[in-house]
């Protein structure tokens, strides 16, 4: 793949832009206290990156819950936008907002593809102004499949008329990674340790701080 071709950024949200995993997994855990069961750290971790209905679907078949995925997700998404609506304080991930703000100047189109809901994806953007930056937003919530497939990725550089080779990924979990390369984009995995213990070694390049990126694609 070549750099030059790159001109479409597609950001992930969730442990991208807002340090949202430690959220989540205090709104699981509470969840899996009131349905009385018990998930291991690895199992958890391990639901990083998909979507909550695929994660619902999930432990509806390993624990035999009598309950649908829809209920569960429902549930969840109330409770998340709860906790955005009475923490206005929390700010996206150091450098990200700068990232964002230099790639746009510099003429890059800048989408956003998460596992979120579009009612989640549309709270983060106007909690942090960042509405204006990208030109398509697209939730996988409900596509037929969750990262680590490609679809979400698919679907978005399509209906921004873009091919595989003019895009690079952003993201922090090994279902996210998989899912862009799986697309056959260019992917920048960007190590957040909230995100748990993540396999990003299929990532073409492995970052800590969002000032890396500016080696792989210099901004003039």
């Amino acid at each position: 793949m070549n750099i030059q071709d790159i001109d479409t950024i597609i950001f992930d949200m969730d442990g991208v832009i807002i340090d949202s995993e430690p959220i989540h997994m205090k709104i699981e855990s509470q969840m899996f206290d009131e349905l009385n069961i018990r998930i291991s750290k690895e199992m958890h971790q391990s639901f990083v990156g998909a979507s909550a209905k695929n994660t619902f679907q999930r432990l509806i078949r390993e624990f035999n819950l009598n309950t649908t995925p829809e209920e569960l997700l429902h549930e969840n998404e109330s409770r998340y936008l709860t906790y955005l609506d009475n923490h206005p304080e929390i700010q996206p991930i150091p450098g990200v907002m700068t990232l964002i703000e230099d790639f746009s100047k510099a003429g890059f189109t800048l989408l956003l593809a998460s596992s979120a809901s579009i009612e989640i994806i549309d709270k983060v953007l106007d909690m942090f102004q960042l509405r204006k930056y990208f030109s398509i937003a697209i939730s996988g919530a409900r596509l037929a499949h969750s990262k680590p497939h490609p679809e979400v990725f698919y679907i978005t550089a399509d209906k921004a008329g873009k091919k595989p080779a003019q895009c690079l990924v952003i993201e922090d979990s090994s279902n996210g990674v998989k899912a862009a390369k799986a697309a056959g984009m260019y992917c920048v995995a960007y190590y957040n340790p909230n995100s748990g213990n993540q396999d990003l070694s299929l990532a073409d390049k492995v970052i800590r701080s969002f000032d890396e990126i500016y080696e792989i694609i210099p901004i003039s």
